[in-house]
């Protein structure tokens, strides 16, 4: 029989969910219509049709197949997502079939049949999905600045009322429909029964059409066919918008009535058009004699209009009442459970499941959570709830500990107590909540890597039957083993599979111990030299042990000698190994053995040194063993050395950048080819007169000569000879010379030659008194006396055999010797 409904699309999906009887929520199927099959609207494969093949069942985690066979207690519900029509319209579901509320599980046996047919223990026939087509734009309404505001509210008893104003009004009623009442109602549109919720303050929006639209309308929309008629209207209305003749719209009181109020003239009863908005200004998909956009009466689509039927009062007329709606919000929430299924991931007793609702908006029906047994009871229940994450906060559910394995928990939505959205999972006992793996860990020395091996060896699994296939212990990661030389604990990562596929996951500690100070460090020594007859303590050789790097701000390590018998007297030259061990604050040990060379006898007596004062440019001694070497050590720390010659004597030159002065002291000592050392001799420099000054005299100047005049005489003129002139020669003429004549050559007579006879040359014979061939004053020279500036022996010079002796010649002595000691004095004054 045909309905005169428009089919779906060619190829519009269509979805189906079945629950089995112990609750398990079958996956999601989906198919496709078609509009090939047949071209006849009342056929089963008619234009729209589609089918779901369900002959294969699912299975759940305990092995059990679930298949669907349309038996009584197998729940079903249908969907179409709302989708856009060619013409640009919103088509979206308002009746279900069986189960009358769109997208609702109903049971496959079922007294409240509307036109399904279950052939029971085989399929499920003649289901159908009914949808209703809202505009999405204004083009059924006159503008939006043009609409009118009806403020006076419903009109109390239309259907009696002979109140003149109730002339060209529209009253109805509107509420949101559960299906209550008419779950088996298939011949009209739902009545309001107890259950549904009246739809206080929504706005109800009414058109209609002129005298001449009505006539266009007729002619170019109602002449077609019912599939037609829809995008028909809509090019007619978009090119020709003025055919509307008024917009009127009111809100609903408390009861969900309304009256609009049409200006005189305005309404056309036969064409009308109207829809209801929530508070929001959302239009609301509803049961109504306008399902489709199209300008018509209000009783000419009765199969869909709530009832009571619409009828008009013949006395107040043009009017309507009874034009009803009854809205079916979109409910297009899903459920999804998460973290567990009825498949691959079954929960223990125990665990805590959460859900997922996902959607738009809730509706405005009683909206709730439900979790129910494998025997529909329900076990916990959520509070109504008005936002989606409110409904998966409250829909969290634990699982109970008299839970069995195989049983099945189900949540559900709840919308105006239709079951709209759910999910499942199963509960299986698997091993891995039957047993709980455990470890004392793993402890490796320093040094020593890890093996899987180890790790998964330490793992126990108590109580796990001897008989029963083992579990597969695993590590997961291998670079987590510790190699051995970080100290301290890692966890490393181990999976333990079971027989039955489950998992136990486990962190097994592997620790590494510190590295034994024994190990870090190694103790040296230089050893220990001691002199012939000095014995050897036990403080010399553990002093003489050092542990390169070891921190000095740790407790430090215990040396101690293993034998104090090994420890040398000093009586027996050369070397002996004392052993001696190092206790770390670990308690760890190491071994090392001190060499301790004791000296050969020391048979070498202390050099004899000189006196030295602080004039001396050499230091000299004697009595040393020849082909020895003596090393002499200066005040500021340099040395010098010499050897000591085939009498015993040796000196040492004393360096021209060291300054000795009074109380320093040289030390002395004698070596001999094997390195052996004498005792040390000390000097102590010594001045050679009483007085702070450099010369050997006891005035006060630094001269050489007695008086306190500063030339090198000894008389109180301004030069430095011994005459009473102030010339510069020694005699006390007024020549240049130093003899008594009157030349001013050296010799004794007065002529001009160089000897010291009369006659004119200056040949030398035995004859001449004043020649150097025998040891003459003039023998000694200034530069002598500057390199034997110290010399103690400070005599004039033998003046040989001459006898002869005279004035002359004794002013020449006491000048040259006056000389001498001007240039002794000149030195010391230089250094």
């Amino acid at each position: 029989m045909s309905n005169g409904l428009t089919a779906v699309p060619e190829g519009t999906k269509v979805y189906l969910q079945w629950i089995d009887k112990d609750g398990a929520v079958s996956p999601t199927y989906m198919a496709t219509t078609s509009n090939k099959l047949s071209s006849a609207d009342g056929s089963q494969v008619g234009p729209g049709a589609y089918a779901f093949d369900l002959r294969d069942a699912w299975t759940d985690a305990n092995g059990k197949e679930h298949k669907y066979n349309s038996s009584g207690g197998q729940l079903y519900r249908l969907w179409i997502e709302d989708f856009e029509t060619e013409n640009g319209n919103t088509a979206t579901m308002i009746r279900q079939a069986g189960g009358f509320y769109p997208g609702r599980y109903t049971n496959s046996v079922s007294n409240s049949n509307i036109g399904q047919f279950p052939l029971i223990g085989t399929n499920m026939q003649r289901t159908g999905i009914f949808m209703g087509v809202k505009p999405t734009n204004d083009y059924m309404t006159t503008d939006k600045s043009k609409w009118i505001h009806d403020e006076e509210g419903p009109i109390s008893y239309p259907l009696v009322t002979v109140d003149p104003k109730a002339e060209n009004s529209v009253s109805g009623q509107v509420w949101f429909e559960t299906g209550d009442g008419d779950y088996a109602n298939s011949a009209t549109g739902p009545n309001n029964n107890s259950k549904d919720p009246e739809a206080a303050g929504y706005t109800v929006v009414m058109s209609s059409l002129t005298e001449e639209g009505a006539k266009q309308y007729k002619a170019q929309v109602n002449s077609l066919p019912e599939n037609e008629r829809a995008a028909a209207a809509k090019a007619l209305l978009e090119a020709n918008p003025d055919y509307i003749s008024a917009t009127v719209y009111g809100e609903t009181d408390d009861n969900g009535r309304y009256t609009l109020r049409f200006p005189d003239g305005t309404l056309n009863t036969s064409y009308m058009y109207g829809y209801v908005m929530d508070p929001d200004g959302n239009v609301v998909n509803a049961y109504s004699s306008y399902t489709s956009p199209q300008f018509r009466a209000p009783n000419s689509n009765l199969s869909w209009t709530p009832q009571t039927a619409p009828a008009q009062n013949l006395v107040a007329n043009p009017m309507w009442y009874n034009v009803n709606f009854a809205l079916v919000p979109s409910n297009d929430i899903n459920l999804d459970v998460l973290e567990y299924n009825n498949t691959d991931k079954p929960a223990v007793p125990g665990d805590e499941v959460h859900i997922d609702l996902t959607g738009s908006n809730i509706s405005p029906l009683p909206t709730r959570v439900e979790w129910r047994d494998k025997n529909g009871n329900v076990v916990q229940k959520t509070d109504d709830i008005n936002t989606l994450e409110d409904g998966e906060q409250q829909g969290t559910f634990i699982v109970p500990d008299s839970a069995v394995d195989g049983d099945i928990y189900t949540a559900y939505l709840v919308v105006g107590d239709n079951d709209v959205a759910a999910d499942s999972f199963i509960v299986k006992i698997m091993e891995n909540s039957q047993y709980e793996p455990t470890t004392d860990g793993v402890t490796k020395d320093h040094g020593t890597p890890t093996t899987s091996d180890d790790v998964t060896g330490s793992v126990t699994i108590p109580d796990y039957p001897t008989d029963k296939d083992q579990p597969t212990i695993t590590v997961d990661d291998e670079t987590q083993l510790p190699d051995g030389n970080t100290p301290g604990t890692t966890d490393v990562d181990v999976t333990v599979t079971y027989p039955d596929g489950s998992t136990d996951h486990i962190k097994v500690p592997v620790t590494v111990g510190e590295q034994a100070d024994n190990d870090a460090y190694e103790p040296t020594t230089e050893g220990v030299t001691k002199d012939n007859g000095t014995p050897t303590t036990t403080d010399d050789v553990t002093g003489a042990v050092t542990i390169p790097d070891y921190p000095a701000d740790k407790e430090q390590p215990t040396i101690t000698v293993d034998d104090e018998t090994q420890l040398p007297d000093g009586n027996t030259p050369g070397t002996t190994e004392v052993d001696v061990t190092v206790t770390y604050p670990d308690g760890t040990e190491d071994h090392i053995k001190v060499p301790v060379t004791v000296g050969n006898v020391n048979d070498l007596p202390a050099p004899t040194i000189n006196p030295i004062d602080d004039d001396d440019t050499v230091i000299s001694g004697s009595n040393g063993t020849p082909g020895n070497t003596i090393v002499i050590t200066f005040p500021d720390g340099s040395t010098s050395e010499t050897e000591i010659d085939d009498n015993g004597n040796w000196s040492v030159d004393i360096p021209t950048d060291v300054d000795l002065n009074k109380d320093d002291e040289i030390t002395g000592i004698e070596k001999d080819n094997n390195g052996n050392e004498s005792d040390p001799s000390v000097v102590v420099v010594v001045d050679t007169d009483s007085d702070s000054d450099a010369d050997a005299d006891s005035d006060a100047d630094a001269d050489s000569d007695a008086d306190a005049d500063s030339d090198a005489d000894a008389d109180s003129d301004a030069d430095a000879d011994s005459d009473a002139d102030a010339d510069s020669d020694a005699d006390a003429d007024s020549d240049a010379d130093a003899d008594s004549d009157a030349d001013a050559d050296s010799d004794a007579d007065a002529d001009s030659d160089a000897d010291a006879d009369s006659d004119s040359d200056a040949g030398m014979s035995s004859n001449d008194s004043n020649n150097n061939g025998g040891n003459g004053v003039a023998n000694q020279s200034n530069e002598n006396n500057q390199d034997h500036k110290a010399s103690h022996n400070k005599q004039l010079p033998d003046t040989g055999e001459e006898s002869e002796v005279n004035t002359t010649l004794i002013g020449g002595l006491i000048a040259g010797l006056g000389s001498l000691f001007l240039f002794g004095r000149r030195r010391k004054e230089d250094k």
